[in-house]
């Protein structure tokens, strides 16, 4: 018993297999405008500060919250333009406390100083952090935003936007 095999490779198709194999038909689709071109402003940024743009004095007011309890007290930083130097600061007016900071380095806009108090603290019977951080920089105005930590903490417990003078 033979088989045979019927092929139709170049058969013309009948109309209705003719219509299967048809390519869908085209939809037009109305052009969308596009869309209008927006200018993007990079945000001003201030040039990196130097350590000799944040050297001298500086005064202002502290916010600190302690709980529920927002205080608000004086600070007077003295910044040496001899990092090698330790600088000065002092808490007043609410806060009874003094000692030194020492430069621990920069990165970008951002200075970082460890604070040793020495007077009014918790080793001398005071009610002030023996120790702790401190980060400053130039804000655009001018002004010196101070930020303190407490020892290997993230966030700043106080903050204080300072500005150049004396101390009183």
């Amino acid at each position: 018993m033979a088989l045979s095999v019927l092929a139709r490779c170049s058969a013309p198709l009948a109309p209705a297999e003719a219509a299967a194999q048809r390519e869908p038909p085209v939809v037009l689709v109305p052009e969308v405008p596009p869309a209008p071109v927006v200018e993007q402003k990079l945000p001003v940024v201030p040039a990196s500060t130097s350590v000799a743009d944040v050297s001298g004095t500086w005064v202002g007011r502290v916010s600190e919250r302690v709980g529920d309890e927002e205080l608000s007290y004086q600070v007077c930083l003295q910044i040496p333009t001899d990092l090698d130097q330790t600088g000065s600061i002092a808490y007043f007016d609410g806060m009874t406390c003094a000692g030194e900071i020492r430069y621990v380095g920069s990165e970008d806009m951002l200075h970082t100083f460890a604070e040793y108090l020495t007077s009014g603290n918790v080793a001398n019977g005071g009610e002030c952090a023996d120790r702790g951080r401190i980060e400053i920089n130039i804000d655009s105005d001018g002004s010196l935003a101070w930020r303190w930590f407490q020892i290997d903490e993230i966030l700043p417990q106080a903050t204080a936007t300072l500005e150049a003078g004396a101390c009183p």
